[in-house]
Order: C-alpha cells, then structure tokens, then sequence
C-alpha cells in the first residue's frame, strides 16, 4: 500500500510504477511482463500478472490520509509524506495523522514493513511521535542538508551556495508579503500584517463536513519575517497587490489534480473576499446619523437569521420610522421594510402593538460597513453571527492583468490554525524545509544562545556559569495537566530562586503525567525541600476542584502551603503569554537554568512547535508570583502591622523594628 498526505498525490506515485511496468523496456527485459489487461488496472489500485489466485488484495493500492482502511493485508506499507503544511498546523490536526498511521498498521502482516518517509513540520507531529513515543520499536535514518560535521549531505543537487541563496530567498518562511498588506481580523477590521503577531486571530475559512466552505475565526500560530524581492500586481478591478513572487492564493478548486492554492500569474483569478479599501467618508451629519443607528441598534435592533433590522412601534413612534429611513438613505444602506400586523396576546390579554421593521440589504459587505461605521455596542454580536451560516463568501474573481518587479524589502508571514487567512482582500494559503528542523534556530523566538547557566556549587563552577546568589526568594509553579489523550499535557512543577537583580534561576524543572493525588504530594514535597514564599496553582477551568483538595490535605498534615491561586489570565492566549513574558527575559539575560535541564532546554528552543509546554508555561507563571528579596522586605512591611506580628508568622528580618518594643525584643 502507498500512502500519502492527500489521495491525488499516492495516485501519481501509482501511476509512475504502472508506467514502468507497461513501457520501460529495461524493466520488462529484465523483470518479465507484469501487465494483463484483464486484470484490475485503475488509478487507485492494480494487479499484477502472476498473482495468486486466492489473493483477495489488488498487489499495489494508493491511498491519501483519512482514506477508508478496509479489511485487506500488505506486506509493504509505504507512508511517504503523510504530513504537510495543511495538516500539521495544529496539534488536533496532528493527532488525527498519527491515529489514522496507527490505524494502518492493522492491515500489515505480522512478517511485513512500515516505511515512513517524511520532512519534519513541528515537534507533535507523526515523525517527532515515532522519535520520541517509538524510538526503541523504530530504525531512524535522519538526513538534513548538512551532516554533522557540517559538510554537505547532497552537495551535487544543494551545493552550499545554492543553500544560501534558498535560505535568502525564503528564509523559514515561503510565501510573504510586506508591511502595509491588509490582513482581515476576527473583528472585521483590516490591519497590516507587519502588526499581526502570534496569538492574534484573523479570519480564515474551513471545509465543513456539508461540504460547505465558510469563514470562522483562525488564530495566529507563528509569525516571520525576511528580506526577499517583491511584485506587484494589477487586476482586472483596479486594485493592487504587492507579494513576494511564490505567495499562493486560493484556487477554490478541490477535485483530484487542482491545485487549491497556487502563485499568480496573469491571466488568472483572485478570489476577492472583502474591499479592503476604506469606506466613503462620512461627513458630520451622516457621522451623527451612523452613531445614532448605532445606538438604535443597541436597544431596539437585532440579528436575525442573517441579517440587521430595527424594529419600531408605528404608531407611537412615527417620527424615529422616519428618521431610520432617512438614516438608511443618507448613509446608502440598502433597505426593506415590513409591518408586522397587531394581533392578540393572550399572556396580556390585549392586542399588540403594530411593529415596523427594517432590514439591511447587502450581504456581509454591508454588515461590516454597519459594524465599521455606526460602531454599535453589541457590534461582537453582529461580529459573532457573521461567521454562522453563509458559505458564499466570495465576492468576485479578479483577473490578474500585469505583474512586474517591485524591488526588495521585509516581508511578513504567517501561520494559521486553519493554514489560510485573507490578504489584500484576497484569499491566501499560509506562509510556508532544507534542514529538515521545524525551527529555524536564526529565527527562534528563543535561541538556543540566549539560554544561560548556572551551578549551586562553587567547586561546580566553570566558565560562562553563574553562580547561584546567597540572598534569594523561592516560589513554585504548578501547571495541572490531566486532560486524557495520546497529546495531553503533563503535569509541570518549576521551583525558580529569584535574586536582588530580578534574575530568575530554575532550580528545578520536573513533569510528569500524575493522577491528583500524586500532584498534591510532589507540592508538600517541593514546599518541604525548598521552603518557597509563595506556590502558583493554576485553577482555571476542570483545575478549580484541585483546590479543595489541596486544603483537605492541609488539614490532615497540618502543613498549610503559601498557595497562590491563579484564577483567570485574561484575554491572553497561553502561547502569546509564555512569548510575552518569557522571550524578552532570556533576549536580556535573566533567565539561568542548569545544564541537566534537557526537557526544558527542548521546550524553550523549540515553541511554539515543541511537542509539550508545560514547563515553560510554568515558568511564565513565575511572573504571576515572584519578587525580589528587596521587594520582600517592603512587602512585610506593608502586609503586617508591626515587627511582632510578623515574628509571630515566622518572617524574620533584623532589620525591622518594632514600632513600640524597638530592637531590642
């Protein structure tokens, strides 16, 4: 069996071995004739002449991931390039790969072999699963395009000159565009890509099971940017694009043998989204107007089905039916009304008031420009209601009529939740391996030498290690990870030591997948050895019933732990908060962890692909708790009352005097 990331591509790797066995010559001179034209012979499967007879299985099947796995039994199973942009960008989708590859092997006779040939996308996807789940069931053979030594492995086809030039040209990122592109935003708002940054979300579009393709919310998994030359492009409409030459573009096409996404060339078909050019301007009095539909909106308005209306009593209120029309025709909405009759309600036991309703014409571009321009407060409602529903969300198909050199500059790219995302108004593929390295270490949002280290012991010291400082406070974190799952997150435990310079020094770096209750008894034992002032327990979400049971504990060991609890972390994304708070520390050297640390040093170098983050997003809640010994002393002094009292709970600092006994107490 061959297998493949997508159907159509196993179908031409079948169709060069049906080639070979028909018209290579010195195949059949030497091999014989295989071909029998009355035996099965089609894109998906053939049979070869001098098969068993009571062979149920076609001798060769070409299949795409996600394929239907029959009750057949191959004593080859080829899986090469199961994994590609498209379903390696996020780890749900990964997981999907790897349960389908596992799958495969049911159909692999006990005697057979599993050859899986593959680039490396990210460090949760099948291949980092067979390195690091299977490495002692799996023979590896690993090539990048410089082997160890750093010579090269395929010097006749990527000579180090030609490396440099690829490397020049498309960095870790293929396809770009520069600073000004407009990327459409989940709030219908276009903003420059060179502003866009990991943890974003933009609005893309997913194939639903129907189907039917539609727009949703699509979150920002990476951002990159490079120097590489640019064009420009012109269409049929009028409009202007600028991109680096390779950028891909939605085709729309899915039948076997298109190309969904592809570069653009003249003559062919954008598919336009949304304008992203601004909207006429509005002067005073149809800003005054677009503000009070706005308000209108708030408290007699609605989304219904798909679309706006306003709804007013006709009869009591004439003269606010008039001005809506007046303010739907003077800001060049186009309209409909209708009367909903009076009629008797039985709850009341009177008749109802006589309704006029307006509803919005126009499609989704109108929704947004009532969103954009009259700004009402409930606008994340209409904004939420614009994703449900209409697949027909392209506007129009531009031609492209020209397209010609544009100089050099940065470019941007991103990657997606959904691998697409709408640029210039466009539909867009995902920005897009020679080393075979998921991160490239020039561009890693942590390098690998930014990393400090450090020793607790003099005798240990050597050049370029720090050593740790006598005057420190201690804390904990504690990342809870008990979801079920082959990628569930473990539990991770960080004891760091913070000193009178805010530089942070990892003491220890532990996880592990644990039940509850050995979760509670590493925190006693942790908080038993290091004696830290405060412990951060994440207790978000399933993680608010550990909380009761970490007290229950307490009570039976009389033992109370300085627990920190962390309830909410606002609006930001895990990923772009581990970026925002731990990235600048170790840009500036404040960070220090010890060499034995290997499991944190892979998680640092490698996010936001790494395969766990659980320590990591440990350490990012240090931030949450820690201080320096010097803000120690001012927080005693603000939290108790008098020097006695705080003796009383053990904190100790000579320094202090009490405000009625002096030092001498």
């Amino acid at each position: 069996m061959i297998a493949n990331a997508t159907q159509s591509n196993s179908q031409k790797f079948l169709g060069e071995i049906k080639n070979h066995i028909r018209k290579n010559e010195t195949f059949r001179s030497l091999y014989g004739n295989f071909y029998d034209k009355t035996l099965k012979w089609t894109d998906e499967e053939i049979e070869i002449a001098g098969r068993s007879l009571n062979m149920r299985e076609p001798n060769v099947v070409a299949t795409g991931v996600g394929g239907n796995l029959v009750s057949q039994h191959y004593d080859y199973i080829i899986a090469d390039d199961l994994v590609n942009l498209e379903n390696s960008a996020t780890r749900y989708q990964s997981e999907k790969v790897i349960d389908w590859w596992k799958r495969s092997l049911s159909l692999l006779e006990p005697t057979g072999t599993n050859l899986v040939v593959g680039t490396r996308w990210s460090y949760y996807e099948l291949y980092s699963y067979l390195q690091s789940d299977l490495a002692d069931e799996v023979d590896f053979y690993i090539k990048s395009a410089h082997n160890p030594d750093g010579t090269l492995y395929f010097p006749e086809r990527f000579s180090e000159s030609k490396l440099v030039e690829l490397k020049k040209l498309h960095g870790s990122y293929i396809y770009c565009n520069p600073y000004e592109a407009p990327v459409l935003m989940a709030d219908w708002n276009f903003k420059p890509i060179g502003e866009v940054k990991a943890g974003d979300v933009v609005i893309g579009w997913t194939k639903r099971k129907s189907g039917r393709t539609t727009l949703c919310p699509s979150e920002v998994l990476e951002t990159g940017s490079r120097t590489a030359d640019l064009v420009k492009m012109e269409t049929e409409s009028g409009r202007t694009i600028r991109c680096t030459p390779n950028h891909r573009w939605w085709t729309q096409r899915y039948e076997k043998g298109r190309k969904e996404f592809s570069p653009a060339k003249v003559g062919k078909r954008l598919r336009m989204v949304f304008d992203p050019g601004e909207f006429e301007k509005l002067d005073d009095e149809q800003k005054e107007l677009s503000y009070w539909l706005g308000g209108l909106f708030d408290g007699d308005g609605g989304f219904c089905g798909q679309a706006i209306f306003f709804a007013q009593d006709k009869n009591h209120n004439p003269q606010v039916c008039k001005k809506i029309e007046y303010a739907l025709d003077k800001l060049g909405y186009s309209w409909t009304s209708a009367v909903r009759p009076r009629k008797l309600d039985k709850r009341l036991g009177h008749l109802s008031v006589e309704m006029q309703t307006y509803w919005l014409k126009g499609g989704m571009e109108e929704k947004r420009r009532f969103l954009l321009q009259c700004n009402p407060a409930k606008g994340d409602k209409i904004a939420e209601k614009m994703f449900i529903g209409g697949g027909r969300f392209v506007k129009s198909k531009d031609k492209v009529t020209k397209i010609k050199k544009d100089g050099k500059e940065k470019v941007y790219a991103l990657k997606t939740e959904t691998e697409n995302y709408i640029v210039w108004g466009y539909a867009s593929s995902n920005s897009a391996f020679y080393e075979n390295n998921p991160i490239d270490p020039d561009t890693a949002i942590i390098k690998d030498t930014q990393v400090k280290y450090f020793t607790e012991s003099q005798g240990e010291k050597a050049s370029g290690v720090a050593l740790l400082p006598d005057n420190i406070v201690i804390f904990i974190a504690v990342d809870p990870g008990f979801s079920e799952g082959r990628l569930a997150d473990y539990t991770g435990f960080v004891v760091v030591a913070v000193d009178e310079r805010d530089n942070w020094y990892v003491l220890e770096a532990t996880r592990d997948k644990v039940s509850v209750g050995e979760m509670i008894n590493k925190m006693f034992s942790l908080n038993e050895e290091y004696e830290p002032d405060s412990i951060s327990l994440e207790v978000i979400g399933q993680g608010q019933a550990l909380l009761s049971s970490v007290h229950n504990e307490e009570d039976q060991r009389r033992v109370y732990l300085p627990v920190v609890e962390i309830k909410s972390q606002g609006m930001m994304k895990k990923e772009q908060r581990i970026r925002a708070i731990l990235q600048p520390r170790f840009e500036r050297g404040k960070v220090y962890i010890k060499r034995e640390m290997d499991d944190l040093f892979d998680e640092l170098i490698h996010f936001p692909l790494s395969q766990h983050d659980d320590l990591i997003d440990a350490l990012a809640q240090i931030e949450d708790i820690a201080y320096s010994p010097s803000e120690k002393k001012e927080k005693m002094k603000t939290n108790y009352k008098s020097k006695l009292e705080a003796r009383i709970k053990g904190n100790k600092d000579d320094e202090m005097i009490d405000e009625f006994m002096g030092d001498d107490w």
